[in-house]
């Protein structure tokens, strides 16, 4: 599988170049099918104003047409569209796939349908993405080779995974309700009472919909069907990740829920607020596009995650430099993180709106 324009070609490169390199391809793997994923084009400009500043249409349909003309032996495509129309490529690349007569060569990509690129490790629900693509991918059902989707985190995301499964599958089951869904792959998993459905859903949860002890429900789960047993990492550990995000999440929302009166209170909860997150990252140790062994930022988390944290620190920070310090001296205390990192990243919370 070749992406078209993801890096490749440059401002002006003609179609004909990006033919000669998927014809390269074909002879360096004689008998296996050349799959051209089709994104943005061969020669579209992508500097100056922007990635998306210029036009996908021309350069799209031009590499289709030199494909549908150039390609011969074993060959198929993978139309990619984005997770919105009116959003970078929009659904250009499937219509254009459509009108070059191609459809049945083809693949749809549903490009973060699933998950967006990148994505900090978090449990996150949008079947709402997954339901708008795959419907309005459903009209080629009968002619197009399948569909597919992708994920960065797949264990975190599992049940847009199993959403976007059964929908591409059968159409009707797009128009499941979320709680129905959700319902439904906590008991092929093993999990009749649902206990996992706010462990999946926690990110959207208040705190008074996130019992103090069902963090321990989630970890007393013995998830034991054929579905569970695939889960890569095991479906122990996989419940162990979910009950930390949950801790996570719960540890958050309680602590930043009431402005501190006092500046040991202010303290107190913004340690309390930062070491739920930073305990979560503890679990995942996700670094972006950084190494193994980088210091812990806040970008490495999801920012619906750090924003009621951003917006209680500064509450607290009407308190005085005392309440960065004191916070800071117990994050160190636990071990979460060395005292001049955890004083550094306290300050950029109370520095930041």
């Amino acid at each position: 599988m070749v992406i078209d324009g993801d890096p490749g070609g440059y401002a002006g490169a003609p179609p004909e170049e990006y033919l000669r390199i998927l014809r390269s391809d074909q002879s360096a793997v004689p008998g296996k099918r050349v799959i051209p994923m089709i994104w943005n084009g061969w020669g579209r400009d992508t500097a100056g104003e922007g990635y998306w500043s210029t036009p996908v249409l021309p350069t799209v349909r031009a590499s289709l047409e030199s494909l549908k003309s150039g390609m011969s032996g074993e060959w198929e495509l993978l139309p990619g569209r984005s997770h919105r129309e009116g959003w970078a490529n929009g659904r250009v690349p499937v219509a254009e796939t459509e009108r070059a007569g191609l459809m049945p060569r083809s693949t749809i990509f549903c490009y973060e349908a699933i998950e967006f690129e990148p994505s900090e490790p978090a449990a996150a629900i949008q079947f709402d993405l997954i339901r708008q693509a795959l419907k309005q991918e459903s009209q080629f059902s009968s002619v197009a080779k399948g569909v597919f989707g992708n994920a960065q985190q797949p264990v975190m995301v599992l049940p847009n995974l199993y959403f976007f499964a059964r929908g591409a599958a059968n159409s009707d089951y797009l128009e499941k309700t979320d709680s129905e869904v959700l319902a439904d792959f906590a008991r092929e998993l093993g999990d009749a009472e649902g206990v996992l459905i706010p462990a999946w859903s926690c990110l959207k949860l208040s705190l008074r919909d996130l019992p103090a002890d069902h963090a321990q429900k989630v970890r007393a789960l013995h998830l034991d069907t054929e579905l569970a047993r695939s889960i890569p990492g095991g479906p122990r550990r996989y419940v162990e990740i979910l009950a930390a995000q949950l801790e996570s999440r719960r540890g958050l929302l309680a602590a930043t829920a009431a402005p501190p009166a006092t500046a040991d209170q202010a303290a107190t909860s913004l340690a309390a607020g930062a070491g739920a997150l930073i305990r979560w990252w503890h679990v995942h140790r996700y670094v972006g596009a950084g190494k193994k062994g980088d210091p812990f930022q806040w970008r490495f988390l999801r920012e619906d995650q750090v924003r009621p944290l951003r917006e209680h620190a500064i509450r607290c920070a009407a308190f005085g430099p005392a309440v960065i310090i004191q916070a800071a001296g117990t994050l160190a205390s636990e071990n979460l993180l060395p005292l001049d990192e955890a004083s550094q990243r306290l300050s950029e919370l109370t520095s930041t709106a």
